[in-house]
């Protein structure tokens, strides 16, 4: 029960609860808005010099340093040269800083930290890729190391300032799903009461056209819930295997460091399956300090790590990434899926009553008492996440609201 009760609260229609909490967080996250866009301003910049820097090293006319190279080959230097100019340029020009798609604030610079992310891995990478090049022109290269430093610099103030807000963001996020679910539930009662009365109508004889249009309502709905319970489990799917990727590896790397430690906390729980084992930042934080001594580990003479340069590629790779983040989403589309699980159920369980009803059973009183109780539970279900989004807006932005259902 809502302790406060709603004297002096704002009456609320629960159809304009988004439009007000948004209002809320806009006004919260001002100060994000003013500094991420000058953030995301500077990496433009930086972005459109990091291209010019590759236009100029392109058109460079100079000789490569081979004085300890073994029968350098002039030409192939020069055309890698060339081709590692057109592969920065690409990489930096498919790095999106827009912010026109995402649905808020927080969202739409967190999209943008992760293009950048993936834009510094892929150079790094490239780099990699090309290091005759890098050795051959090592004093040519001072406008990359600048530019490329300010966006490595860019990119971790904006991440600091999105981490200093991921708290309210996860507050907001919490509310904006349980608002979803108060409608959701709302859509599902109408649907339902509909049904009973479709039922009551019918008891002395059965209106077979009605109860049909009932079915194909349903059969609508469950079609659509169908296609959104393939999405999240795409999308989980998907999720999953890039979480994972990040891991792989790394697998054979972590028994040898696990080995050769003998400490009792095992990285290779946390490489084997780091979406069960990571359940938090306190988790999260112990992993990342085993990466980083994996890494150590893998960069000694000491170690027999085969392929020591791409696994401390994918090390880097892994330290580098935001996996915590991904871990939660998951958990969230998890939940997601869930939700769609059992509103389908709800639904196919209303297509058996229609069903029942077109054979004549739906009009019997223990089918009529099964409805009601499953409207009951909905409505009881309503109340109990109004209260808890009207307890959420008091306890986290002082605002005392009254939710008109």
């Amino acid at each position: 029960m809502f302790l406060f009760g709603s004297k002096g609260a704002d009456k609320i229609p629960s159809a304009e609860l988004m439009q007000l909490l948004n209002s809320i967080f806009n006004k919260r996250f001002a100060q994000l808005e003013s500094r991420a866009a000058g953030i995301t301003l500077q990496l433009t910049k930086e972005k459109e010099r990091f291209a010019m820097s590759c236009d100029n090293f392109e058109r460079l006319n100079a000789e490569p340093y081979t004085e300890d190279l073994w029968n350098p080959n002039i030409n192939a230097i020069n055309s890698q040269k060339a081709a590692y100019s057109t592969k920065l340029r690409n990489l930096v020009s498919e790095m999106d800083l827009s912010t026109q798609d995402a649905l808020d604030v927080y969202s739409r610079y967190r999209d943008i930290l992760l293009a950048v992310d993936d834009a510094t891995e892929k150079i790094l990478k490239a780099n990699a890729d090309f290091k005759i090049v890098l050795y051959c022109y090592s004093n040519h290269l001072r406008e990359f190391k600048k530019s490329f430093s300010s966006i490595e610099q860019l990119r971790d103030t904006l991440k600091k300032e999105l981490e200093s807000r991921a708290a309210d963001y996860e507050i907001y996020y919490r509310i904006c799903s349980n608002i979803s679910r108060l409608h959701q539930h709302t859509e599902e009662l109408e649907l339902l009461n509909g049904s009973i009365s479709a039922l009551c109508e019918t008891s002395g004889s059965i209106d077979e056209s009605s109860i049909g249009r009932e079915e194909a309502e349903v059969s609508r709905k469950i079609s659509e819930k169908a296609k959104e319970l393939q999405a999240a489990a795409a999308q989980i799917s998907d999720l999953s295997n890039s979480i994972n990727m990040l891991v792989a590896p790394l697998r054979k790397a972590s028994r040898k460091f696990d080995h050769a430690s003998g400490r009792k906390i095992h990285i290779t729980d946390f490489i084997e399956d780091p979406i069960n084992t990571i359940k938090g930042k306190e988790d999260y934080d112990r992993f990342i300090d085993l990466v980083l001594d994996l890494k150590k580990y893998v960069d000694a003479d000491s170690s027999d790590v085969k392929n020591r340069e791409s696994t401390i590629a994918s090390i880097t790779a892994l330290a580098a990434s935001d996996m915590l983040s991904d871990i939660n989403g998951l958990e969230g589309m998890k939940s997601r899926k869930r939700a769609i699980e059992s509103e389908i159920r709800d639904l196919e369980r209303i297509m058996d009553g229609l069903k029942e009803g077109r054979s004549g059973i739906a009009s019997s009183a223990h089918e009529m008492e099964r409805m009601h109780k499953a409207a009951e539970e909905l409505e009881r279900s309503r109340i109990k996440l109004k209260e808890q989004i009207e307890k959420e807006f008091l306890d986290n932005y002082s605002k005392k609201i009254s939710i008109i259902m």
